[in-house]
């Protein structure tokens, strides 16, 4: 079943929102300072600043 413009996408909504304002408004506690792939880092728990795009590892299958 799929919740298109009902009370359940409606509230999946709003707490997508509120989400996000809340991480936006947060103070970063980490610096990537070299951004790119990472996967496999241990970060400490906090919000991590990188100043490009990062992306997850991704597992190449031959």
């Amino acid at each position: 079943m799929q919740h298109v413009a009902d009370a359940p996408a409606a509230q999946a909504q709003a707490d997508l929102t509120t989400a996000y304002h809340d991480a936006a408004g947060r103070t970063p506690t980490t610096n990537l300072t070299s951004p790119g792939n990472i996967g496999g880092m241990a970060l400490a728990p906090g919000v991590c600043r990188a100043s490009s795009s990062t992306e997850p590892h991704r597992h190449r299958h031959p």
